[in-house]
């Protein structure tokens, strides 16, 4: 048993904890609280003058498929050929040995959702992962798949010219409906017992329509965000948005329909006409109309930059306690591991971060300590204090 005590803990599931302590045991939290009950045989860390947090998390990057250090030619996150990808698994394109993943580690993130690119209508499943070493089968949380789905210029940019489709804002709408209803009809002729030829790409899209995969949906403009709440409802898709640019001009819609959003990135200018209307105070407005929100970096090794993205929509106006769940127990529910993740509770995996002071989005200090699965993966100093 590890024993962690004197930290301002941060549960997220409830207030903090000053001068509390956590006990760890088998890779999971058994206890946290105050004056807890030590076994003499447990290995104790005094964290005086640290605070303590979940292990961070990042609902959307793209760590290990972009080519970062290796060059264009080696980025996996995209199929261009074709629009329509479903049948597409990221983890079969991750790199589990980029040296993101330890850089990323050290900066207190222990887990990320990975997705597919952004030029497809349907790109692919995405998958979440823990940033340990080793290979990716040991590191993948189970229930966090999700469809990536993509609407706007990034679709048409692609796909325009020629023979390519869709062109238009219309036709990404036209070809993700047709999709959608060829696979609704090929899983009601499955259930009827009615003689189908087996097709993979519709079999992908089954669990999306089975509400067993949510639709992460890449959408920046008010106008494409609109367009997914439409056919997700159409089709009775768990839907997410995914940057949700322009969610402050249709918050209303999205709080109505219980609309979660994967908000961000709130680091870099400008870079097409669909972020025009960008501002730092999207999360802030969204998380006033009661919208569940998570703050993404949208990169690789720059996933190690999420706590100062949360720090961002903090100055511009969103709580403290919302933004640092932004990026442990919100961004858990809403990549499915809501129930393993994001906060320090008994029964839950014992991913922690403990680092100098008493606010943990405080960009001038880096971590002192980083635990996954219970495991001590980075430490500051070699100084043992057990």
């Amino acid at each position: 048993m590890i024993a962690i005590r004197n930290a301002k803990v941060f549960p997220v599931s409830g207030d903090p904890i000053e001068r509390g302590e956590i006990l760890i045991q088998d890779g999971r939290f058994v206890a946290v609280g105050k004056d807890l009950p030590v076994p003499g045989d447990a290995r104790v860390i005094d964290a005086e003058g640290l605070c303590a947090v979940p292990g961070l998390i990042d609902a959307h990057t793209h760590v290990g498929v972009t080519g970062e250090i290796l060059g264009p030619r080696f980025q996996d996150n995209n199929e261009n050929l074709q629009p329509l990808q479903p049948h597409l698994r990221i983890l079969d394109g991750i790199w589990h040995e980029d040296p993101a993943f330890s850089e990323i580690l050290r900066a207190g993130v222990t887990s990320v959702w990975i997705c597919p690119g952004s030029v497809n209508v349907f790109g692919g499943v995405g998958v979440a992962v823990k940033t340990r070493p080793g290979p990716l089968d040991g590191r993948v949380i189970d229930g966090t798949g999700g469809m990536k789905m993509a609407f706007g210029e990034n679709v048409t940019r692609v796909h325009y010219g020629g023979e390519r489709y869709p062109g238009t804002r219309m036709g990404v709408a036209a070809l993700a409906r047709r999709a959608l209803f060829d696979a609704r009809r090929y899983g009601d002729d499955l259930a009827k017992g009615r003689d189908r030829k087996p097709d993979f790409m519709l079999e992908a899209l089954l669990p999306l329509l089975e509400k067993r995969m949510k639709a992460r949906v890449h959408a920046h403009r008010s106008d494409d965000i609109l367009t997914a709440v439409r056919i997700g409802g159409e089709f009775g898709l768990d839907l997410v948005i995914e940057h949700g640019t322009e969610g402050y001009r249709v918050r209303e819609v999205l709080a109505d329909r219980g609309v979660p959003v994967v908000a961000g990135p709130h680091l870099g200018g400008r870079s097409k006409p669909e972020v025009a209307r960008r501002k730092l105070a999207n999360v802030a407005r969204l998380h006033e109309k009661g919208i569940r929100v998570a703050i993404m970096t949208d990169g690789a090794s720059a996933v190690r930059f999420l706590p100062i993205h949360a720090a961002i929509a903090v100055r511009e106006g969103l709580p403290f306690e919302a933004a640092l769940k932004a990026i442990t127990l919100d961004a858990a529910r809403i990549i499915g591991a809501g129930e393993r993740l994001g906060s320090i509770e008994p029964g839950k995996d014992a991913d922690l971060v403990l680092l100098p002071g008493g606010n943990p989005l405080d960009v001038m200090v880096k971590p002192k300590r980083v635990f996954v699965d219970g495991e001590c993966l980075y430490k500051e100093s070699r100084e043992d204090e057990g």
